[in-house]
């Protein structure tokens, strides 16, 4: 009998441990999967890392984040998927590359559709949609870390010596002439980043789209190259003449420099993206913090009074790997990145695509960074490599590079600015020939 009740009760045991283990199954699906992802290397993206135990617990997976710079994450990434080596799951993208990567990219359009009303699709900026998420006709990604490019300006400075925010590119070489001529070397009336790479490139763009112009117009022979127009020219002029006024080093300033120059009070005003205002907040790395402000960028006065202005747009795309064998764990990761708990819990640490988040007052008061983006998307930007926003082309990287060995050789005055974006011209057309854009 005794033998009998032993046997019922350890057979209820293992039932009910199986139970139990079933269960623990059906909550944590992806139990054992293991993800790998390349990312850029930011703070936004460190910040992701450290959030991550919760994402795990969740689901069961772990995953693995390797952080990249710049250049060393694109040929990573190229690298990886030109192989087929299935190095990474889940590659983060530069968006304008999208095009060259979609070829070795799952398709996401049938995911997004099922799950649109749990992500929340129609809370992400539609502009950011298009530019971030997808390239002809498919989605491919979520736009997880997305900025523009802004003026940063001294608002203790300008009110000691009576100047108003610049809303243009002459008002600004103006008021930054000013100010050098009464502060420096203490003080210098501008900064960007002015070194050859690929930031260089992208304070160019700001001027050029506020001319209304492109590196290329649409014809019946293809895209026809127009980097060396008279307001592409004019534009890199006016950069060019911002140069004067700025901090002697600023041809060998990249991101870094850019902002710690500002950071540490050494110029009035700043061309920076505007992620980078949790630095000018703390006090362990700023010596502004409350004396900053942050505006829309700098543009054309046009003949009926207004001022065009075309600040570039940046960020990256998280997309998933034709090569992964985890695409369903991966689409798990992307959703869980664009989710509105985590994008909140994101908002020091760079732009949310969410309108919601973007749009909300309390948010703007303590970051103002998320109200100028909101503006910035809703007058219109630039995007890369010197495109309207929405299009997309392949040799993004490659036009990029050529830009930027023109931009600083003008900068550098080895060169004049019609002679460089002439011979850039040029180059333009042969890449553009041999990618199929423009036929003859």
């Amino acid at each position: 009998m005794k033998n009998k009740k032993f046997l019922i009760i350890g057979g209820m045991v293992i039932f009910l441990m199986g139970i139990s283990v079933s269960v623990a199954i059906a909550q944590k699906p992806y139990s054992g999967v293991a993800l790998k992802v390349s990312m850029i290397d930011e703070i936004r993206e460190r910040q992701i890392i450290k959030l991550l135990p919760a994402f795990e617990e969740k689901t069961g997976m772990k995953v693995h984040i390797d952080l990249y710079g710049f250049e060393e994450l694109y040929h990573k990434n190229l690298a990886g998927c030109y192989g087929h080596t299935g190095e990474y799951d889940v590659l983060q993208l530069h968006h304008p590359d999208l095009p060259l990567f979609s070829q070795w990219l799952f398709d996401i359009s049938d995911w997004i559709k099922r799950d649109w009303k749990e992500i929340d699709v129609d809370d992400i900026y539609p502009l950011l949609r298009e530019t971030h998420m997808r390239y002809n006709g498919k989605w491919y990604g979520m736009p997880t870390h997305v900025n523009p490019m802004v003026l940063f300006y001294r608002k203790d400075i300008l009110a000691e010596y009576g100047f108003t925010v610049p809303r243009t590119w002459d008002e600004l070489i103006k008021m930054a002439n000013t100010i050098t001529d009464k502060l420096a070397p203490k003080v210098y009336g501008v900064t960007f980043m002015g070194r050859k790479e690929i930031q260089l490139a992208c304070t160019y763009l700001n001027f050029l789209g506020s001319y209304g112009q492109y590196i290329y117009k649409h014809t019946s022979k293809g895209l026809e190259p127009t980097i060396n127009s008279p307001g592409a020219v004019e534009a890199l002029e006016k950069l060019v003449q911002l140069k004067g006024p700025a901090l002697p080093g600023v041809t060998g300033y990249g991101f870094d420099e850019n902002m710690m120059a500002f950071a540490r009070g050494k110029a009035a005003t700043s061309i920076m993206w505007s992620s980078v205002v949790g630095v000018y907040k703390d006090p362990a790395k700023s010596a502004v913090v409350g004396k900053w402000g942050i505006a829309r960028m700098p543009g054309v006065k046009l003949p009926d009074g207004t001022i065009r202005s075309r600040a570039l747009l940046g960020g990256w795309s998280v997309c998933i790997s034709k090569d992964s064998k985890h695409k369903k764990a991966a689409w798990e990761f992307l959703k869980w990145l664009i989710s509105k708990k985590l994008e909140r819990e994101l908002v020091p640490y760079y732009e949310s695509c969410r309108i919601s988040l973007l749009s909300n007052p309390e948010i703007q008061k303590d970051w103002p960074n998320y109200k100028a983006f909101y503006e910035i998307l809703k007058a219109g930007p630039i995007d890369f490599p010197g495109v309207p926003p929405g299009e997309k082309i392949m040799p993004d990287y490659e036009v990029l590079d050529y830009m930027e060995v023109a931009l600083s050789d003008t900068l550098m005055g080895v060169t004049s600015p019609k002679a460089a974006l002439d011979d850039l011209e040029d180059t333009y057309y042969k890449i553009f020939r041999r990618w199929g854009m423009y036929k003859p």
